[in-house]
């Protein structure tokens, strides 16, 4: 339950020198295993924007602010650049992390003049979610070099789904197919339960068994 860790509409801040910031709860796909698919479509408005951009400064703990919603990249980019030029310029934020499906679902936002602008503001983490090799198609690896090349730092963190890539095989050729276009594997999650999805879940036991198969195995 996220809404308890909720200090303001548009922060999640659960864990010490890190928080959640959702400028935005809508997103390029919908993803069955996503645990906030039932949250309704919406943006912060410009009060609630400040009421966020103001706790993150009155927090001088907080050294990393990972954007993500819904999908930060579903902005225009205007009023993305606004939002990381106003971190930025928080002096105790130090990293910020992008969270996005962009690069699976929709490669084609990412464009010369968004990376561009992205790169202003380095150091900046880009979080990706890839679920299958598959999803990372020709189209999508120029566009993850083209970020590659600017500077900014990619990292896989995907889920591992029942029936879906839940084979050593499959994650193993994911995560060289990944490493091959600079993007970090940085950690898979599982078992995080939302409504209608338990048919994805694969328990503690087979997680460690599919990661012991990789180990030594892949780089």
């Amino acid at each position: 339950d996220e809404s308890k860790y909720q200090p303001v509409d548009g922060i999640i801040h659960r864990c010490p020198g890190k928080l959640l910031f959702l400028p935005t709860l809508n997103c390029f796909g919908h993803c069955r295993f996503c645990f906030r698919s039932e949250h309704r479509v919406k943006l912060l408005g410009r009060e609630k924007l400040n009421a966020a951009f103001k706790y993150i400064q009155d927090r001088t703990d907080i050294r990393e602010v990972l954007l993500t919603g819904g999908d930060p990249l579903t902005l225009p980019m205007e009023d993305l650049e606004e939002i990381l030029a106003t971190l930025h310029a928080i002096d105790h934020v130090e990293i910020i992390r992008i969270g996005t499906r962009a690069l699976a679902y929709a490669p084609h936002v990412i464009t010369p003049e968004l990376v561009a602008m992205l790169a202003k503001y380095k150091p900046v983490f880009m979080s990706l979610s890839f679920v299958h090799p598959d999803e990372i198609t020709p189209y999508c690896e120029d566009k993850l070099n083209m970020l590659a090349d600017a500077g900014i730092v990619m990292l896989q963190q995907g889920p591992v789904l029942k029936g879906i890539n839940d084979d050593s095989r499959v994650l193993k050729q994911m995560y060289e197919k990944l490493a091959k276009n600079r993007v970090l594997a940085y950690y898979a999650v599982y078992g995080i339960y939302a409504p209608g999805v338990r048919h994805f879940i694969i328990n503690r036991k087979t997680a460690k068994r599919l990661f012991m198969e990789l180990e030594n195995n892949t780089s």
